[in-house]
């Protein structure tokens, strides 16, 4: 971690900015956009204010797929339920490999692609 700081000094500070960051990119998304799906793309560790966490808060039908390289972190400990009833899904991908993840079997049951 002090290596990282060497390197970056404000790396706290924009990790402490991001959740907040994401949290308002979301519900705008689905207050003013009427967005009701995401693909959570690099979710990293689950904390409070999870994606489907405000999401669902403002709009409870809204769908998340959290994907990460990271089997640990693929969104998998984000979904305390499963689908259909959370509507939280989750697989293991990064950005360079997000379309494997729309090949899966779980995507089209999950998903609707003709919809925001």
């Amino acid at each position: 971690m002090d290596a990282a700081l060497e390197i970056w000094p404000d790396m706290a500070f924009g990790a402490r900015a991001n959740r907040p960051l994401l949290g308002r990119a979301v519900r705008h998304l689905v207050v003013n956009a009427g967005i009701r799906q995401f693909l959570d793309i690099g979710t990293g560790i689950p904390t409070a204010g999870n994606t489907h966490e405000v999401a669902q808060a403002v709009a409870p039908e809204s769908r998340v797929v959290y994907v990460d390289y990271d089997r640990c972190k693929s969104g998998c400990s984000h979904a305390h339920v499963r689908w259909p009833r959370s509507r939280v899904g989750c697989g293991p991908a990064n950005l360079c490999t997000s379309c494997r993840l729309l090949r899966t079997r779980h995507w089209p049951q999950n998903v609707d692609c003709g919809r925001p």
